[in-house]
């Protein structure tokens, strides 16, 4: 694409294409693998976390289904026993939830990993606020 573009151009004509060098194909190249690993890693996980929150919520349900008849008794509609069944469950998946966005920005020191980690600029921890947070609520509302 870039010698058709330069083809057509006039000869005095500069363009600075930004081409990747070798060093970056090889460092893409190298990371590959461990991108591939994290990704499945975080999937298996995210996995576990919506297994482990739906047996939560079934057993929550389970153990007061024997309180249900009481409530009712008392004079608890459909929406009352619902919401009294799920606060316990929501508010869980929400303090794991903050949890879990606190775990992930401790863990924001050990970025990146692999060859590229003894040449990467910053040391230091760049709290990614979108990504952290975006993640939390996102991991809230697909639990909830």
């Amino acid at each position: 694409m870039e010698a058709d573009i330069q083809r057509v151009l006039p000869s005095d004509f500069r363009t600075n294409f930004a081409t990747p060098t070798r060093t970056e194909v090889q460092a893409a190249r190298a990371i590959r693998p461990e991108v591939i690993a994290l990704g499945v890693f975080g999937a298996i996980a995210a996995l576990a976390a919506l297994l482990i929150a739906s047996q939560m919520i079934g057993r929550q349900v389970r153990l007061e289904g024997e309180d249900l008849h009481t409530l009712r008794a008392l004079g608890a509609g459909p929406a009352m026993t619902t919401t009294d069944v799920l606060v316990g469950g929501i508010g869980a998946i929400v303090l794991g939830s903050l949890l879990a966005v606190g775990v992930a920005w401790a863990c924001l020191r050990s970025p990146p990993i692999g060859p590229v980690r003894p040449v990467y600029p910053s040391s230091g921890i760049a709290f990614d606020s979108t990504v952290l947070g975006g993640g939390g609520l996102l991991l809230i509302a697909v639990l909830s």
